[in-house]
């Protein structure tokens, strides 16, 4: 839990930035939080605008926690960027946050109206386009209609099932704003450089195998089955190892007994 109010930070962090909401409306005020939970420590605050800066100080010393505010004016649509910066045991904690500020001025509010005659047949029905600024953007006070150019087209809701139709929402003509400050940190890794010598290394080469079975378990045997016709022992078949002499001793006994067997007396 949090106090705003408080000039130290309760969390034992390094460094915090948040804020209730990034995104606002002219005639809010933009308040963000900052904080550091060492015993001291400050930070660097900058609000940029169309690549100016509009604010830029130092945290106040001795406190570890400070809002940070900036109202929100008109001139301020399209949004702002906030950067912090803070630098601790060698230690860079850049941050930079955009804050939005939409424009919600512009926005406008179509209702459809339509009347249907039943007095004749046949009659052509009359849809009237009625434009209005936002009730949801702009107070009531501000509520009049808008001149504007429109397109409009009628399709067939049902053929939604085979290709929906995304109509265009709105244009994004209006400027939004955006920063190409950066901010990089010097102390960073570096490694050594090589400048003369070389580190003596020897090699030996190991020979590492797994355990596995004796080959005459695990030769491969596919391709060989049982005689057919008669025969004993076993056929060998278009792949696969020879197989045994004795095996091809009983094929061969086989089929000469089979031949005696067929011979007429």
């Amino acid at each position: 839990m949090l106090k705003p109010d408080d000039a130290k930070l309760a969390i034992r962090i390094p460094h915090l930035l948040d804020a209730p909401k990034w995104s606002l409306e002219p005639g809010e005020e933009f308040v963000a939080l900052w904080g550091t939970g060492y015993d001291a420590g400050r930070a660097f605050v900058e609000v940029e605008h169309r690549h100016k800066m509009i604010q830029r100080y130092w945290t106040k010393p001795g406190e570890t926690q400070q809002q940070i505010r900036q109202a929100v004016t008109e001139a301020l649509r399209g949004g702002f960027t906030l950067h912090v910066t803070q630098v601790r045991e060698n230690r860079a904690y850049l941050e930079s946050r955009h804050v939005d500020v939409p424009w919600s001025n512009k926005d406008l509010e179509v209702k459809w109206e339509h009347f249907t005659s039943k007095l004749e047949p046949n009659q052509k029905e009359t849809w009237t386009a009625v434009i209005t600024k936002s009730e949801i953007r702009n107070p009531k006070s501000e509520i009049e209609k808008a001149v504007a150019e429109m397109v409009a087209t009628l399709y067939d809701a049902s053929l939604d099932q085979f290709m929906p139709l995304y109509w265009q929402q709105r244009f994004t003509v209006f400027r939004q704003d955006y920063s190409t400050a950066g901010a990089s940190f010097e102390n960073r890794l570096r490694q050594f450089q090589h400048l003369q010598g070389n580190w003596n290394g020897e090699y030996q080469y190991v020979d590492l195998r797994y355990r596995e079975f004796p080959p005459d378990l695990v030769a491969n045997y596919w391709g060989y089955e049982f005689g057919i016709n008669g025969y004993r022992g076993v056929m060998r078949g278009p792949h696969g190892l020879a197989a045994p002499a004795q095996s091809q001793i009983d094929v061969t006994a086989g089929a000469a007994l089979n031949m005696a067997a067929e011979a007429p007396f």
